[in-house]
């Protein structure tokens, strides 16, 4: 349910990751005759979906988001993680924040797309074809009627995986304090088989729509400076949940795209030009 208070409304941002390391290439030559013939083409019906997402808890906090903890390569016990992260990476749903950051209306941030999470490998595994990142911008032009979407980041995943490289940019928050996304992700439906790239029956496409607020809307994701994660299914984020830590296995229920939000104020409509 929206809640009735006022509100503002409209817009976030993101963008990417990249870089196929050499431990792809034996994935490579596993799928280099797999059942997936016939399923490009002209894409299956997409389905309106929530957009889960999660946001690492008291990451408002850290220093720079470069890297972020699970990209150090360091344990949770380490005296230097300890140093920049006081703790492991928590991650709550974004939509149970009590009120985002109101002083980013007439502002603008920067979004930076850092890419896949767990990892590619992961992604690869569960069957994860295609993901298309949205962000939706309002319209400044009075005769041209918005918003407008911007592909911000992409991933394909046949016949190799290929994310699209890290990207940042700086995108407006209006009056109405929110920002608007869309995640378009595409997956292999397994066989009886249970995996993806082997026994193929066909593809399930979902069009992830949300919308972020600074203010107190139940049921909407909170915008603040921080680290989120975008489910690429409605409930990855349905819960909280702690990262596993450096060397244990990765939750693949857990597969999103991270993002980060970094304020620049008022003056960064200069940064524009």
């Amino acid at each position: 349910m929206i809640s009735r208070h006022p509100t503002r409304r409209d817009f976030v941002s993101l963008a990417s990751l990249g870089v196929l390391g050499g431990a792809l290439v034996p994935l490579v030559g596993q799928t280099s005759t797999p059942r997936l013939r016939g399923l490009r083409g002209p894409g299956p019906y997409e389905a309106d979906a929530n957009l889960s997402v999660g946001l690492v808890r008291d990451s408002e906090t850290y220093s720079t988001f470069e890297p972020l903890p699970w990209e150090a390569g360091l344990r949770y016990d380490d005296p230097q993680y300890r140093e920049w992260w006081p703790e492991a990476p928590r991650v709550i749903p974004a939509s149970e924040v009590a009120i985002g950051d109101q002083g980013l209306v007439h502002t603008h941030v920067e979004l930076l797309v850092h890419g896949v999470y767990p990892d590619i490998e992961a992604w690869w595994r569960q069957g994860i074809e295609k993901v298309e990142l949205q962000v939706m911008y309002r319209s400044f032009d009075p005769m041209a009627e918005g918003p407008f979407p911007y592909l911000a980041w992409s991933y394909e995943g046949r016949p190799v995986p290929m994310p699209a490289q890290r990207v940042r940019f700086p995108v407006p928050i209006d009056e109405t304090g929110s920002l608007e996304v869309l995640l378009r992700v595409r997956r292999v439906v397994a066989g009886s088989g249970g995996d993806p790239t082997i026994e193929a029956v066909g593809v399930e496409a979902r069009r992830h729509a949300g919308a972020f607020t600074v203010d107190w809307q139940t049921g909407r994701p909170k915008l603040q400076r921080g680290v989120y994660l975008l489910g690429l299914r409605g409930d990855t984020w349905a819960q909280p949940a702690s990262l596993p830590e450096p060397g244990r296995r990765p939750r693949r229920d857990l597969s999103s795209l991270v993002v980060s939000v970094e304020p620049l104020g008022e003056d960064a409509s200069r940064q524009l030009g």
